[in-house]
């Protein structure tokens, strides 16, 4: 059993060392237009400043999706771990 728990954080560590790397991309990218909408909107531009919070807008909503993955799999991270010690101790 311990076997199968180690090799399940394994592939978990794999998952979210796949996660944080896109949701570091996918923030900053939505960053760089909220930037460019304020920047619009100080120069008065309200279609470029739109046209960026529509660029922004969907990278949000993939932003929190991918939070929301990375969070599932600490928490599954954190329970198999917690498993993993029981056993050790019960060994």
């Amino acid at each position: 059993a311990q076997e199968y728990l180690r090799q399940a954080l394994g592939e978990l560590a794999q998952v979210k060392g796949a996660l944080e790397p896109q949701l570091d991309r996918v923030l900053r990218e939505a960053y760089k237009w909220h930037c460019t909408a304020q920047l619009a909107i100080k120069r008065q531009q309200e279609d470029l400043a739109k046209a960026a919070l529509l660029k922004k807008y969907p990278l949000k909503q993939e932003a929190l999706k991918l939070q929301a993955q990375l969070d599932e799999v600490n928490a599954l991270e954190s329970q198999l771990q917690q498993l993993l010690d029981q056993l050790k101790l019960t060994s």
